[in-house]
């Protein structure tokens, strides 16, 4: 039985939710695309693959994200502090900085080193992201995503 106030937004999960919101959004190919945190909540490998779909968009991305690998292959990363613009620059620019706030944020992750190779690939123009990551996964358990 089908409850009275029943809608397919109640009846899948978040995730689901936030894919279908986020292909809709592709498929209209905006301009500018503004995400907010769009991909939180879904694991690295899909969340790998969505990034490499929005990196072939024509549009203009802007993407407030606290995983820095969703963001390591953008042309220009902004670091704000309280507000204030600290730091804007290519990710590899800012990670070869040894004061950057945004180095100490990778380095605090745990996968500075992963980071630096992703930051470098994307800007040299050598890489993808899916080759970046399958590259970097080839070496381990086939069943873990490294990102």
């Amino acid at each position: 039985m089908i409850p009275p106030n029943f809608t397919l937004w109640s009846w899948t999960n978040c995730d689901f939710r936030q894919l279908l919101c986020l292909a809709r959004a592709l498929l209209k190919d905006p301009v500018v695309l503004l995400m907010d945190e769009a991909t939180a909540s879904i694991d690295y490998s899909t969340d790998t693959k969505i990034q490499a779909t929005i990196h072939e968009l024509k549009s203009t991305t802007i993407t407030i994200a606290h995983r820095l690998n969703s963001i390591i292959f953008y042309d220009r990363v902004l670091v704000l502090d309280q507000g204030i613009v600290k730091e804007f620059d290519h990710p590899y620019n800012l990670l070869r900085k040894k004061d950057s706030i945004f180095r100490e944020m990778c380095e605090s992750s745990g996968e500075l080193g992963s980071l630096e190779e992703m930051a470098k690939r994307a800007f040299m123009g050598t890489g993808t992201l899916i080759q970046t990551a399958e590259d970097d996964a080839s070496d381990t358990d086939p069943h873990v995503v490294v990102m």
